[in-house]
């Protein structure tokens, strides 16, 4: 996340809790899977985070646009998911990826890095901490 930030690239990203249902998540997915999106998730599916890293695919996955799933293992679940912002409060209006942020924030801890550099922490629908 940090070298996304220096580079200027942007992204979401999403820790999902353990207790919470994946199947709720992506009942609030906009739009459906086409066949690239589902070519790419399964050749990275549950591969750890680390290994993306040291092959350089992980910064190409992170700055594609849609939130990343990465469970607490370290193993990437989901990438490029379009999530519903339409239950975000009608006061989260900058840019795409706050909304988006403070929805997938109601499913566990969301870390966003804004193509400024700043990244910001989301916990239960709201900005916890930034810092840039």
């Amino acid at each position: 996340m940090y070298a996304l930030s220096k580079s200027r690239h942007g992204t979401v990203a999403l820790i999902p809790d353990n207790q919470i249902d994946l199947e709720l998540l992506y009942m609030g997915v906009v739009g459906g899977r086409d066949p690239l999106s589902l070519a790419l998730i399964q050749r990275v599916d549950s591969r750890k985070i680390v290994t993306l890293k040291r092959s350089g695919e992980l910064s190409s996955i992170l700055s594609s646009d849609g939130l990343t799933l990465i469970n607490r293992k370290g193993e990437l679940i989901d990438t490029g998911v379009i999530i519903d912002i339409s239950k975000v409060s009608d006061l989260v209006t900058s840019g795409g990826r706050t909304p988006a942020a403070t929805a997938a924030s109601l499913f566990g801890r969301v870390i966003k890095v804004s193509e400024d550099g700043q990244i910001v922490l989301f916990l239960n629908g709201r900005h916890i901490y930034s810092f840039n």
